[in-house]
Parts: C-alpha cells; structure tokens; sequence
C-alpha cells in the first residue's frame, strides 16, 4: 500500500489550530462555555476537513470540560468520539508502516474514559475499553514484522491502493468544494460513500485472503459478556490496567465481573 497524503488550505488548518487553542486557554480560565463552543466547532470542521489529530484532542478536551461541570454522560459520550476518531486514524495509515505507533501519545484517552467509567459503576464498559486499548497496544508491538505476499495479495493490494486513491482524491474535491453548490457537494458525497463501501468489501477480501495482514490494522477484541460466556464456573479471570496514577484489577467470573482501584504511580509496577 501506499497513502496519498492530502494537506487542507494552511488558512484552514490555521483556523482551527487557533480555534482549538483558544478552548484550551478558556477552559484554563475557567471559561467554560465559550471553550465548549469552540472546540464543538472545532470537531466539526476538523472531521469536514480530515484533520483527525485535531479532530480527537477536541474532544478529549470536550470530554475534560464536562468531567468539570459533573455531567458524566456528556464526557463519557466525547471520550468516546476520541477514541472512535483515534481507531479510525490507524486504519487510513499505510499497511507498509502497520500504523506502528499511532496509539502511543492517545493512550490517556482511554485511560481517562476507563477511570470515569469505573467511578461511574459501568465495569463492563470500562473493561471493553480496556480490551480495546490493550488490543491496540499489542498491534504497535507487532508493528516492526515483515510480511511476504504471494502474487494474488499482490494484486488485491493494487486494487486497495486504486480504491484508496480514488476516495483521497474525490475528499480532496470535497474539501475544495465547501464553498461550490449545495448539489455539487451532495454529489461527491455520494461518490465518497460509495468508494467508502467498495473499500470496506476490499478489506474483507484482504481478511479472507491474508489474515495476517489484515490484522496488522484491525482488530476486533472480544467483550466481557463473550469472555464470560467461555470461563467455566470454577475459573476466574484477572484482568490489569494501570494509567498514570492508578492501578485497575478486575475480577471476571462466568457470572459477575468486579473491579478495584488503587492509587499506585506507573512508574513504580
């Protein structure tokens, strides 16, 4: 594979990097209207511009300023957003590099929305989230093999390339044509939803035809109700995640799944 890289306007990205720095300072000042409403743009027209290293900072921001208003859910929602935004980033980078290291400055997106879980009483949802950072950390180890592909993977590369260049491309246009007629943009959006369609049926050949390649940028872990289903009833399961400052330990057994927390620096495991 190889990624067409395509750069917005600079007075685009400058916008937004100064509209999502103005909601970091207003919220150090305690501004804590005004910065939400800069950074829900800021959301908005990073994901209309592709500019997901942006796009999951603001919301992981947007998730700290609720956190700070108590509203659980609402921060709950935008972790999540990041989160979805950050696994959606390892995917569009090239199958050559693995997306090695794509996750490593995210982590403490998943770390915060697992100790706001866990203090909330969600302990199945905090430990889905777990899988899901450990499953993403483990693909950035993996990150440094050498695969060989045979001439028939070969060619389904050639065709995910073809796919992949076509959808930069017709996302480039869309970005270009913000300004252009209502129907132009409806246009190219189909087409975009289309390539997207089409891509997605490339990556379930490329699963069936080499799992080891695919999975070097997907990978679905399982949750807790399938791991409980598995775990005969004289087993159970301990599970550990430690963030910067805390150490989580659950305990899954095939009918209840509990969770402890203690204050311990990471540095010190």
């Amino acid at each position: 594979f190889f990624l067409m890289i395509r750069r917005p306007p600079r007075h685009k990205i400058g916008t937004d990097t100064t509209l999502f720095r103005s909601g970091r300072i207003e919220f150090a000042q305690g501004k804590l209207d005004s910065a939400g409403s800069h950074l829900v743009k800021v959301t908005q027209k990073s994901a209309q511009l592709f500019m997901p290293d942006i796009e999951w900072r603001a919301y992981k921001t947007l998730a700290e300023i609720k956190q700070t208003e108590d509203d659980s859910q609402s921060a709950i929602n935008n972790y999540n957003n990041a989160v979805r935004v950050i696994e959606g980033m390892r995917s569009h980078i090239k199958v050559e590099e693995y997306a090695s290291g794509i996750i490593d400055d995210k982590l403490q997106v998943y770390d915060a929305l697992v100790s706001l879980l866990v203090t909330e009483s969600r302990t199945k949802e905090a430990f889905n989230i777990v899988e899901r950072a450990k499953s993403r950390s483990f693909l950035d180890l993996l990150g440094n093999r050498k695969l060989s592909l045979n001439n028939q993977d070969k060619a389904l590369v050639a065709v995910g390339d073809s796919l992949r260049n076509e959808l930069a491309e017709r996302e480039s246009e869309l970005q270009y044509s913000l300004s252009s007629k209502k129907e132009t943009r409806e246009e190219l959006l189909k087409e975009i939803a289309r390539l997207k369609n089409a891509y997605s049926q490339f990556l379930i050949q490329l699963r069936e035809s080499n799992p080891e390649l695919s999975d070097m940028t997907t990978v679905e872990p399982w949750p807790v109700d399938k791991i409980q289903a598995m775990l005969p009833d004289s087993v159970a399961l301990l599970e550990y995640y430690a963030t910067a400052n805390r150490l989580f330990t659950w305990v899954v057994t095939s009918q209840t799944i509990k969770v402890k927390s203690r204050r311990v620096e990471k540095e010190k495991i």
